[in-house]
């Protein structure tokens, strides 16, 4: 299982809005949705943009957050890449 959260949102007019609420999802879980949806994706650069998560995402990024030189510059060559699509 991942890491999955249903969050409430606070509803600060209860006369004028309806209670609302957030799906939020993270490493695995989110790269499993995006493989799920990704198939359905109209827009061409939001396509693009997926599969290429999809491909090299886990390949530069570490789980615990630290990166030597040659991590981080993979890292942010990954990110320009992304940029540019």
């Amino acid at each position: 299982m991942g890491k999955e959260k249903l969050l409430e949102r606070k509803n600060y007019n209860l006369s004028k809005h309806k209670n609302s609420y957030a799906y939020s999802v993270v490493r695995d879980s989110a790269i499993r949705l995006l493989e799920e949806i990704s198939p359905y994706l109209v827009i061409h650069k939001k396509r693009e943009r997926a599969e290429h998560i999809l491909k090299e995402y886990k390949a530069v990024t570490m789980r615990n957050g630290k990166y030597n030189e040659e991590q981080l510059e993979a890292k942010l060559q990954f990110y320009m890449d992304f940029m540019a699509l």
